[in-house]
């Protein structure tokens, strides 16, 4: 032990030889990242084996037990944290096998663009003002459906028509604010709701939204033929490569303009008000600001970043049908990222957009359960927690209902009672389910909570606050009267005194 920490309270110095472990912790889990990306989940030791599952094992459990052991409102263990999770996502995507691995690259990166710019904005809504924003796909399906339509029908260059969308949505969600900002919270995302499947109903009956095949001249709802920017140039330039490397670039470009501007509002005056109406409006109104005014530009700004998510998905399927805007498949998967992820922290925007995006493509390469064969040879054709999950799930409706209501319980649905299996797709969204309760479990703030705002001060001409404890100047901890080394991060405090000697 050192000469610093000796004299430091027990207290102290358990605290500094927890942090000491977590380090050691963190430099296990970059021994985990780097034998994941260097072995591809392979590694020979006279022969082949797998260890893709022990290097995933090793990765998550490495990260949840460095969440445990460091507070992750601290900036800097924020930030060490983030870039963590970030790298595993990274060599998780690059090392899996893949029959076409820049389809699957660029698809999972474009994926996680979109549904990281509808979770930002959704914590503008949200995790910084407080208003409980239920119809995330109203304002994605505005600027999908307009960058569809005026791209497809009218033959609009495809950046216009995004900014198009964009603006309607930030006007539609600013008159919006009128009859609905006054509701209560429970309210409000009812009402939110109804608007999102207002546009999909008027998606599905709108003549003027159908899009006809040329083969055989049927008009189906929906708009199809849809082109991204640039793509004539792409094709001409690269015709080896698929546009999805472009659109990758176009989608994560605009994911970070997304996240400068989110992260410019929450650290200007203006954020600093809507976490005080997200906190109690009667305050912020004591103090003469108009809180109205505050969540309708807010509700408008989040509305946009919304859109230009639409805008890129509709570049990214060329086509919008009305099943793009059910709920399940959008609403609550940004939810998902937002209640993962952490509210009021534009980086757990994107860490749970990432965390939810390759558990939805993950799943959507599952084999579901074939039928009529035995339990090894199912798990040797698709994989044992979905045998397992079907052989209970087959239990509870063959066996259990069966004794309950009778056959005819299941009879009507199919004939053949060998016919029922699980449903891959909707496995993937109990699956999701449950990470939202375990997240809310052991993880009430998220995975990158919230951070708490504080201000910039001159340590050198004042270190001194709060009866005279001393603010370190490296993670703005406050320690006790005299102390020399900082509790938290153990870095000695420069005061004025020490800065002249």
């Amino acid at each position: 032990m050192s000469e610093v920490e000796s004299d430091l309270p027990s207290q102290d110095r358990s605290k500094t030889y927890l942090e000491r472990n977590a380090i050691i912790l963190y430099l296990v889990f970059i021994a985990f990242l780097l034998l994941t990306f260097i072995s591809k989940g392979t590694i020979s030791i006279g022969r082949s084996i797998d260890i893709s599952g022990f290097n995933v094992a090793g990765l998550l459990g490495s990260l949840i037990v460095f969440a445990w052991k460091f507070d992750r409102k601290q900036p800097h263990i924020s930030n060490i944290f983030t870039i963590g999770l970030v790298s595993a996502f990274l060599v998780l995507v690059v090392s899996r096998d893949s029959a076409n691995p820049t389809i699957w690259i660029t698809s999972i990166l474009i994926s996680v663009s979109i549904f990281g710019l509808m979770a930002i904005g959704l914590n503008l809504h949200t995790g910084m003002t407080g208003m409980v924003n239920f119809g995330v796909i109203f304002f994605v399906g505005i600027g999908a459906v307009t960058t569809g339509l005026l791209n497809s029908k009218y033959g609009v260059d495809p950046w216009i028509s995004l900014t198009t969308g964009i603006v309607i949505a930030m006007v539609v969600g600013y008159l919006t604010a009128f009859p609905t900002i006054r509701l209560r919270a429970d309210y409000f995302a009812i009402v939110t709701i109804a608007l999102g499947e207002i546009l999909r109903i008027v998606l599905n009956v709108e003549t003027t939204l159908r899009s006809r095949t040329e083969s055989s001249g049927i008009s189906s709802p929906g708009i199809a033929n849809i082109r991204g920017p640039w793509l004539d140039v792409w094709e001409n330039a690269f015709p080896d490569r698929p546009y999805l490397v472009l659109l990758t670039i176009i989608s994560v470009s605009l994911l970070a303009l997304g996240f400068v501007l989110s992260e410019l509002i929450l650290n200007s005056p203006f954020g600093r008000v809507l976490k005080t109406i997200r906190e109690d409006e009667d305050v912020v109104q004591s103090y003469g600001y108009n809180v109205f005014q505050y969540k309708a530009l807010i509700l408008a700004i989040g509305g946009g970043v919304m859109a230009a998510a639409g805008g890129v998905w509709a570049w990214w399927l060329g086509s919008i049908f009305p099943d793009f805007m059910l709920p399940t498949s959008s609403t609550f998967l940004v939810w998902a990222a937002f209640v993962i992820g952490g509210k009021g922290n534009n980086k757990g925007m994107i860490i749970g957009a990432a965390f939810i995006t390759y558990i939805e493509l993950i799943s959507r390469t599952i084999t579901p359960p074939p039928a009529n064969v035995s339990f090894r040879t199912c798990v040797a054709e698709s994989s044992f927690v979905v045998c397992s999950m079907d052989v209970v799930f087959r239990f509870i409706v063959l066996d259990i209902g069966g004794l309950l209501f009778g056959s005819s319980s299941y009879t009507t649905a199919t004939r053949n009672a060998s016919n029922i299996h699980i449903d891959v797709n909707f496995l993937r969204l109990i699956v999701i389910g449950l990470i939202i309760l375990l997240s809310m479990r052991y993880f009430t703030d998220g995975l990158v909570p919230e951070e708490p705002f504080r201000p910039k001060i001159d340590y050198f001409r004042s270190s001194t606050t709060f009866e005279g404890a001393l603010r370190c100047q490296f993670c703005n901890q406050l320690n006790q009267v005299g102390a020399e080394v900082c509790v938290s991060c153990g870095k000695r405090i420069i005061t004025s005194k020490s800065s002249k000697e």
